[in-house]
């Protein structure tokens, strides 16, 4: 005969400890996804931004000259190979091709950027949520109804910052965080729950647990969280600085050798292919500012 049945109160006695032990290890695990996600991670960016930001962007602004040169050129071997002849008017006509193309793309590109930007959210959805829950972390953070702690100052900060720049994704992990906590600590023992209701909410959390832990070791496993010991490490910085330089130079060889073939392609007609449009050159900016680290 199985313990339940011998000794039901002593059984969901444990099963109700089981569970609150189960409740504060999820609750941990969201804490430090907030905390790495939130904090972490941008303190690890900065460090990488203050010793490599300039060759990263100057690796995406050639990246980008280059892509866009050999585009000209793999348009006018077409036109060649079916035996066109290249007037003025033909170069014009693929120069402006391709400028409209990567136009294309730097729209593709901003609706990226867009969807990557709280501030760009469904408005409908935005404008109702981000007041309730503020609201909702207002009444459990805010130093005139609560008692002060280390703990609830920066959640309190996060909560504001992220109201000021509506940021809802904050928000909502704020208050799982928060009122996730406030229900997972609520006293179980109260509710007159079945056995098999208790069992169930065990099975609930630990599969819930597993998927937090899995998610937890993704995000340790990339970057940038796989390269702070780097990141102070003065060998690492010089030898990935090299690296960023030879990939810098690669990119201008292969810059200098499209740039010829081009020229070779139209001959006198050659005129410089560095005269973009507005629309690219934001892109280039856009591009260079916003995916430089760990985006190319």
């Amino acid at each position: 005969m199985s313990d339940v049945g011998i000794y039901p109160h002593e059984y969901r006695h444990n099963l109700i400890q089981d569970i609150e032990h189960l409740r504060k290890e999820l609750r941990d695990c969201l804490e430090e996804w907030f905390h790495l996600t939130q904090v972490k991670k941008k303190e690890l960016l900065a460090n990488y931004d203050s010793l490599f930001r300039e060759h990263e962007i100057t690796i995406q602004k050639k990246s980008l000259d280059l892509s866009i040169l050999q585009r000209r050129v793999e348009l006018l071997m077409i036109k060649i190979n079916r035996g066109e002849k290249l007037t003025q008017e033909v170069i014009k006509s693929i120069n402006y091709l391709v400028d409209k193309e990567y136009e294309r793309l730097n729209e593709r590109m901003n609706d990226i950027f867009a969807n990557h930007n709280p501030h760009t959210q469904d408005s409908k959805v935005s404008d109702t949520e981000i007041p309730k829950l503020y609201r909702i972390l207002a009444k459990k953070l805010h130093p005139d109804y609560n008692t002060e702690t280390d703990y609830t100052k920066k959640m309190w900060k996060s909560t504001q910052n992220a109201y000021k720049n509506k940021d809802i994704r904050i928000l909502q992990s704020l208050y799982e965080v928060i009122i996730g906590k406030e229900e997972q600590n609520h006293n179980i023992s109260d509710v007159e729950l079945s056995l098999e209701a208790l069992e169930q909410q065990k099975r609930n959390l630990e599969s819930k647990l597993v998927y937090e832990r899995k998610k937890l070791q993704k995000i340790l496993s990339q970057e940038p969280f796989t390269l702070e010991k780097q990141l102070n490490d003065e060998i690492w910085i010089s030898f990935h600085r090299l690296e960023l330089q030879k990939e810098i130079d690669k990119i201008d060889a292969d810059l200098q050798l499209s740039q010829e073939r081009y020229k070779s392609i139209v001959g006198e007609k050659y005129s410089s292919v560095q005269e973009q449009n507005k629309e690219t050159i934001l892109f280039e900016q856009k591009f260079s500012d916003t995916t430089y680290f760990g985006q190319r």
